[in-house]
């Protein structure tokens, strides 16, 4: 399914400078409830399904092609 760190590395890769504030933005609401901070995300931070999707739609959404993790 892939991992909350992978889909940001990917996004800042492939993305504009400001996709994960662009990211945060969109899912801020969701992320606050899970206690995660974008900013302060590691390879073993963990989220639910749920949120993991959000942030892997927003992602591809912003960038303009597939998430591929």
């Amino acid at each position: 399914m892939g991992s909350i760190f992978g889909v940001l590395e990917w996004a800042k890769r492939e993305g504009e400078v400001k996709a994960i504030a662009r990211i945060r933005m969109r899912v801020l609401g969701d992320s606050v409830k899970e206690g995660v901070r974008l900013g302060d995300v590691k390879p073993d931070t963990r989220c639910s399904p749920q949120l993991l999707n959000k942030i892997r739609v927003a992602a591809s959404e912003i960038v303009g092609k597939p998430c591929p993790v």
